[in-house]
């Protein structure tokens, strides 16, 4: 059984944070006209159901709780990350300091996972269509046209 609580239209389900977001991964979501905290929460909650189910897990845990380490697990942009505040899901939270885990190296994790399984196409249609600023989208067509 998965530990997922989502609390819709309360004022509780999500809370701002502060994290450290590796350049490509903020590039990524620009280039693909994704609403940015819909992508973190989108990659946060695919990284949970994994992590709960085990699913494709190889040294994921040992990085979200490795302290101290000159090695993240993650791709790291030579340009760096850059801070960004986020509205995060209190479910994904929650469940991330329960087990202990690192939220910004979850979060960088997480992204690289994600967009692993973008590119192979692993990721629904439907997904993809609700993390899509439709607005930025259309603008970035008629540009391109």
């Amino acid at each position: 059984m998965t530990y997922l609580k989502h609390i819709s239209r309360k004022g509780e389900s999500t809370k701002l944070i502060s994290a450290r977001i590796q350049m490509h991964n903020v590039e990524f979501a620009d280039d693909n006209c994704f609403v940015f905290g819909r992508f973190i929460n989108a990659v946060l909650e695919t990284l949970v159901h994994d992590l709960q189910t085990d699913y494709n897990i190889k040294n994921e845990k040992y990085w979200l709780t490795a302290s101290g380490s000159s090695f993240t697990g993650y791709k790291e942009d030579y340009r760096g990350s850059i801070p960004k505040m986020i509205r995060v899901r209190c479910d994904l939270l929650e469940y991330l300091q329960m087990n202990k885990y690192k939220v910004n190296t979850a979060i960088n994790l997480a992204c690289d996972r994600w967009i692993d399984y973008f590119k192979s196409g692993e990721v629904a249609d439907y997904k993809i269509v609700e993390l899509t600023d439709h607005k930025k989208a259309d603008k970035e067509k008629h540009r391109n046209s």
